[in-house]
């Protein structure tokens, strides 16, 4: 038991106490009240030191496990030409013992040469051992010649001359080819929540498949299991519906089924309506008719549905086709939906749909000269992520990060400092879409968020005071709690 004291709470901000019991609010009173109930209940009692309690943040789209993976793996996120990414790949190899080596977050118009390195570039510098180099967006990679080796023929997404493999074929390498152990996947597991924690991140929305599930449900059902999570299934239908079953009655929750409705700009797989300055106009990954049995299998099941969209296409098939199954589908979500067009909006709100949007996406893309423009045009890239106008519009929006990065600051940032100055929040909404708005995509949802009495204690003790709050950094979070656990401290 725990009291806060001396300090603010908020939003809105307000000078009070706060008493948390177990995993819960119990009490939130002016001061005295709280310290004479902590005195009366034996509590622990924390001067906040005129700081400030805030709820934590939750990342309501994050490839948490990935984050886990990350921290044995090689980053090129800095790499800004293809010698510098075999200079670092060499040096990565001598100094790492794992049979399969990977590097991720590469992105090419950052290098020089404005494209990926190709299997030839890279078939030295890894020794005889297979190398996975993701790009930023994990939809492409590049395969050297050892890991093209071990991929089967009947993978359709690979060019076996360039080493590029992407989308399905690219997901299905953890699950057939490269196969982790269930101990290396409950150690990602355990990385991933602690870099969360690190951040002030107490709930998460995680998305991966059905082994990775029976590892999240594992480590719920024996405690070790910390962070509040609702966990997205990207696989077969009978694979969610096993899922939702096996986490009956576990401290975690099934959130929903995963699709992709298209692949990424980045990848140029996003299927959009006109064609890209490169040609070609991306992929759908359904027909009508697959999609709209799905939405009716959905309603039946009262599955939630998670729908990745990107490229406007892809978009409009999604509102279409949802429009024409008809029926309800509980928690029915579009994820990044980056190229949504005004004259669909009306179509969003008639299917139900709610948008988690990545506002990092604009920050690092939507500027002069960035990719989306290069890959786009002028005119398009500037009508892209009008997320302050879907929210206004009146559209249920929250906001995930999608792993690039993971840093809720970062991602608040970008949302006030969007290149399109309309576009802007000012910090306590884009707090709010980052803490209590996610409550409301997910089943489940609605008891975290806010600093209320019967809430879950889930919390951050921030050093600054309410009036600077603008300022904080990550550095400034002196404590984490998840359910009234302290789960980190600086």
């Amino acid at each position: 038991m725990r009291a806060f004291v001396n300090g603010s709470i908020g939003p809105p901000f307000r000078a009070a106490g706060v008493l948390v019991e177990g995993d819960r609010i119990a009490t939130v009173a002016p001061d005295d009240t709280i310290r004479a109930l902590a005195r009366e209940r034996g509590a622990e009692i924390v001067d906040l030191e005129r700081g400030t309690l805030l709820p934590g943040f939750q990342d309501a789209h994050v490839h948490l496990y990935l984050a886990g993976q990350h921290e044995a793996r090689l980053d090129l996120a800095a790499a800004r030409s293809i010698a510098e990414v075999e200079r670092e790949v060499r040096a990565f190899a001598a100094r790492e013992s794992a049979p399969v080596l990977y590097a991720f977050g590469l992105d090419e118009s950052q290098l020089l040469e404005k494209r990926l390195p190709t299997r030839d570039e890279l078939s030295d510098v890894a020794g005889d051992r297979p190398l996975v180099v993701f790009r930023a967006c994990r939809h492409v990679a590049v395969l050297n010649g050892r890991a093209l080796e071990k991929v089967p023929a009947e993978f359709a997404l690979v060019d076996r001359m360039t080493g590029r493999i992407e989308e399905d074929s690219l997901f299905r390498l953890e699950k057939e080819v490269f196969v982790p152990s269930t101990e290396e996947r409950r150690r990602w597991i355990r990385q991933g929540e602690e870099k969360a924690f690190s951040l002030g991140i107490t709930t998460v929305h995680e998305i991966k498949g059905a082994a990775v599930a029976e590892a999240y449900r594992a480590m719920a059902a024996d405690g070790s299991l910390r962070l509040r999570v609702f966990y997205f299934l990207y696989g077969e239908w009978e694979e969610a519906l096993r899922a939702r079953d096996r986490f009956a009655g576990l401290p975690i929750h099934f959130g929903g089924y995963k699709i992709f409705a298209d692949g990424t700009i980045g990848a140029e797989t996003a299927a959009v309506h006109e064609p890209y300055a490169g040609g070609g106009r991306g992929s759908l990954m359904w027909d009508d008719q697959d999609l709209k049995a799905l939405f009716m299998k959905a309603a039946r099941a009262e599955m939630p549905v998670m729908c990745h969209a990107i490229g406007d296409r892809a978009i409009d098939q999604l509102l279409r086709v949802r429009l024409e199954a008809g029926g309800s589908i509980p928690f029915l979500r579009m994820e990044h939906v980056e190229m949504l067009r005004e004259k669909s909006l009306a179509d969003v709100v008639r299917g139900g749909w709610k948008l988690c949007l990545q506002p990092n996406f604009a920050h690092q893309w939507q500027g002069a000269g960035g990719f989306y423009e290069t890959r786009l045009g002028q005119e398009r890239a500037r009508s892209m992520n009008r997320i302050r106008s879907w929210h206004d519009a009146g559209v249920p929006v929250a906001f995930g990060s999608d792993g690039m990065p993971i840093d809720p600051l970062y991602g608040m940032r970008s949302a006030m400092e969007h290149p399109n100055p309309e576009e802007r929040f000012d910090w306590e909404d884009a707090f709010s879409l980052y803490s209590r708005a996610p409550e409301s995509f997910v089943q489940g949802g609605g008891d975290a968020g806010a600093i209320a009495e019967g809430m879950r204690a889930d919390l951050n003790w921030v050093r600054v005071p309410h009036q600077e709050i603008q300022a904080m950094r990550t550095e400034d979070i002196r404590l984490t709690l998840a359910g009234g656990e302290v789960v980190h401290e600086r």
